[in-house]
């Protein structure tokens, strides 16, 4: 099990989840994007150069995203 103290390199904020689901299923990250809701979902989306979306809600509202959104029904509109 890993804890929020364990800087193995599968655990965010590193990329090293992404990295490893890239080359399981040949993902091209710069035609990929990630979706999450905390800081290090944004750090590990920008450590690995993937296009990230911020889920507005109330634990970080005071966290600045270049792409905040507050329904994942948005994407669909700024991806297209």
């Amino acid at each position: 099990l890993h804890d929020d103290h364990d800087m193995c390199k599968c655990r965010k904020p590193l990329p090293g989840l992404i990295f490893s689901a890239q080359s399981k299923w040949n993902i091209d990250l710069t035609k990929s994007v990630m979706v999450g809701d905390t800081e290090k979902d944004y750090y590990a989306a920008k450590n690995s150069k993937i296009q990230f979306y911020l889920i507005s809600n109330m634990l970080n509202l005071d966290f600045e995203a270049e792409n905040r959104i507050t329904d994942i029904s948005e994407i669909i509109k700024k991806i297209n």
